[in-house]
Formats: C-alpha cells, sequence, structure tokens
C-alpha cells in the first residue's frame, strides 16, 4: 500500500478517473486488491491494452485507462527493488522447467476446490516437469468427481478443478493412474 501511494502521487496529473480518490479513506487499498487480481490473474499489460480496445462503456475504458497508468507506474517502480507476493507463482512458472530439484519430487496439492489461472500454470508445470503429482479432490461419492452436477453443487468447483487437471494432463501427454476413491 505505501508503494502504491508514493507511485500513485508520482502520477496523479494522467489519472483523470482516480486522480481526485487517491486521498480517500480505503481507496489505496481497493487499488491494491485489483492490482493483486491483475497479478493472480495474469492480466498482463498487453491484456489490459486489449481489454481497453474492446470495452464500449465510457466509464469502464476510463477506469482501465487509469488502471493501466497507476499497473505501469507499480511495475517501473518495483521491477528491481520488490517482489510482490502475487509475482511468486508468476516467477516460480519462469524458472521451473531449469530446476533439476523438481525431476525428482513428488508434489501434491491437497485442500484445493480450484485455482486461478496462474496457479494452473504451475500446476501444469507440476505435471510436466515432477516425477509425480498427487491432487486430493473432495467430492460427493455419488456423482463422483467427474459426474455431471450443476454450478449450484456443493462440490461443483471441485470438480471442474479435477476435470480440466485432467484435461491438462490429457494435453501434455502425461499417463494418469487411476483414481483412488477414499470412502
Amino acid at each position: 500500500s505505501m508503494v502504491l501511494r508514493r507511485v500513485s502521487s508520482g502520477v496523479r496529473g494522467n489519472l483523470h478517473l482516480f486522480g481526485g480518490h487517491l486521498d480517500k479513506a480505503g481507496f489505496i487499498s481497493e487499488i491494491k486488491s485489483m492490482l493483486s487480481e491483475f497479478f493472480q490473474y495474469g492480466i498482463t499489460e498487453e491484456k489490459l491494452e486489449t481489454l481497453i480496445g474492446e470495452t464500449k462503456s465510457p466509464l469502464l475504458r476510463q477506469k482501465l485507462l487509469d488502471m493501466q497508468v497507476l499497473y505501469r507506474a507499480f511495475q517501473a517502480y518495483t521491477e528491481e527493488k520488490v517482489i510482490v507476493k502475487e509475482e511468486i507463482l508468476s516467477l516460480l512458472c519462469r524458472v521451473l522447467p531449469q530446476s533439476q530439484l523438481i525431476r525428482d519430487s513428488v508434489v501434491t496439492l491437497d485442500g484445493y476446490t480450484g485455482f486461478t489461472p496462474v496457479q494452473y500454470r504451475l500446476a501444469e508445470l507440476f505435471l510436466v516437469y515432477a516425477k509425480q503429482v498427487f491432487v486430493t479432490v473432495t467430492a460427493d461419492e455419488a456423482a463422483g468427481v467427474y459426474g455431471r452436477m450443476g454450478m449450484q453443487n456443493l462440490f461443483y468447483m471441485s470438480r471442474q478443478m479435477a476435470v480440466r487437471l485432467s484435461e491438462i494432463a490429457e494435453k501434455n501427454q502425461i499417463k494418469k493412474l487411476p483414481d483412488i476413491v477414499l470412502n
């Protein structure tokens, strides 16, 4: 928040919609949350540029333009000085393929009901490079992990995760071992 407050004051003149709100209580916190979501969901500067070009709403367009200014200023300030926690997984994704340690590792993903796009990229790298990957999924015994179910079902997100990880394994020609069901 302190870094964001500092960089936002430096670009205040370029913020057409947000400039007048920077000193309001909680505003920097909201901007921080949005930047955090950008990192977690892989919204790069290029994707942001595309979104700006595609949006029809003038208000949304201006908000995205202001976010772009803040995103660039934040990235420029932190580039050599700071790694924010939301960037750690992206950085790990970049270096994991070169790791010798991962090739002999057994990775266990336990307690998840779904992943962000960056987490799915990391899970894919685990599947490709690790010796073995185990994933536990909480599911309805009657419907199973892969059974058809609607969004309102308690285990829908677990099912979506299991299906997506299976698709990632298939895409990478990774042999999936038979499921183990614990009743």
